[in-house]
């Protein structure tokens, strides 16, 4: 960058706001006719997201912010780069099945995953299962309240009553080869019992680091499934798996028909093909 121009590191052109080549690291006068395109970029929350239609089209949906609230401290991020697809990582969270032999938790289901539009909306409180290690976590019976946005976007609120601690985490999932995708995941909390003044302000943005390792440790033990799990587009599910087909079908809307008529018979609409381009 050079003040607002995107400059190229190989012969120092420099494009504009607008897309125009503007100067040349040689002083090219005038500057060849050289342009960029330009892609809807939106700030949400503190996030950059930008918006690419395979087709071109223009943004057909709106990103939907936290309410503000001044008592959340600023939160605290990590990466991970997964071999994953977007799709699959929000998947996870209508997949209840596998929050017992993976995470030794069992997931109350308080409110049935609602599909709208492009948002996807359900809550559940974590109980422990058996006497697995990550039983701990589970021990205050958290309550979740999950906002999914497209492919990729989960803002969740969790709510320990039992010590009154609100926890909100924003987990993005940004496709960056055909078969990675990088997840950042963050989170901010604060104890009702605290008060709102500075000193509290401190402590739970301290707290900030362990809750992220803790929410890290558990997350990064669906890491090996993804990463060596083959895509079945018709998978044999059993009661208690969740709705996943549901959540499938609410999927597809996210992606383009195909450009080319020889591949329509992988086209969203066919009762039998989830595709997965990126």
């Amino acid at each position: 960058m050079r003040g607002e121009n995107l400059v190229c590191p190989f012969h120092h052109f420099e494009f504009a706001p607008d897309g125009a080549c503007v100067a040349t690291g040689y002083g090219s006068s005038p500057p060849p006719k050289a342009r960029l395109g330009a892609l809807p970029v939106r700030e949400v929350d503190d996030l950059i997201y930008v918006w690419r239609h395979a087709q071109g089209q223009p943004p057909s949906w709106e990103i939907e912010p936290w309410p503000l609230d001044a008592a959340y401290p600023t939160p605290y991020g990590k990466r991970h780069l997964l071999r994953d697809h977007p799709q699959d990582v929000v998947e996870n969270i209508v997949d209840f099945g596998h929050l017992t032999p993976i995470h030794g938790t069992v997931g109350e289901v308080l409110s049935e995953p609602r599909f709208e539009a492009e948002g996807l909306r359900t809550s559940f409180r974590i109980l422990p299962a058996g006497r697995d290690a990550a039983a701990w976590v589970s021990a205050a019976a958290p309550e979740l309240t999950v906002r999914v946005q497209g492919l990729g976007i989960v803002y969740t609120s969790v709510e320990v009553p039992k010590i009154g601690c609100h926890i909100r985490t924003v987990l993005t999932a940004t496709p960056v080869s055909p078969t990675h995708v990088e997840v950042y995941v963050s989170g901010t909390m604060w104890f009702d019992r605290l008060g709102r003044g500075r000193a509290a302000g401190a402590l739970t943005s301290a707290l900030s680091r362990p809750l992220a390792w803790v929410g890290s440790f558990d997350f990064g033990k669906d890491f090996p499934v993804w990463a060596h799990k083959t895509y079945l587009e018709r998978p044999r599910l059993a009661k208690g798996d969740g709705p996943i087909m549901n959540y499938r079908r609410w999927a597809r809307q996210f992606y383009s028909e195909p450009l080319d008529p020889a591949c329509q018979a992988g086209r969203p609409d066919d009762d039998h093909s989830v595709p997965r381009q990126a």
